[in-house]
């Protein structure tokens, strides 16, 4: 996955399954630095059918 190919860990995760088959995914990342974390979201934006990658204030 691209979580594991960039060697990020997941602290937690979070779906959200709407009846129209969509799903929102919030998840919790131990990152480094911002680069780590500008290059992981740019991975994910990369992944097929992902829609929006956002970061939220912690």
């Amino acid at each position: 996955t691209v979580v594991a190919e960039n060697r990020v860990n997941m602290s937690s995760l979070e779906v959200h399954v709407y009846d129209d088959k969509t799903a929102v995914v919030s998840t919790t990342v131990e990152i480094d630095s911002l680069a780590q974390l500008s290059r992981l979201m740019e991975k994910l934006e990369g992944v097929k059918d992902v829609h929006t990658v956002a970061r939220e204030a912690s």
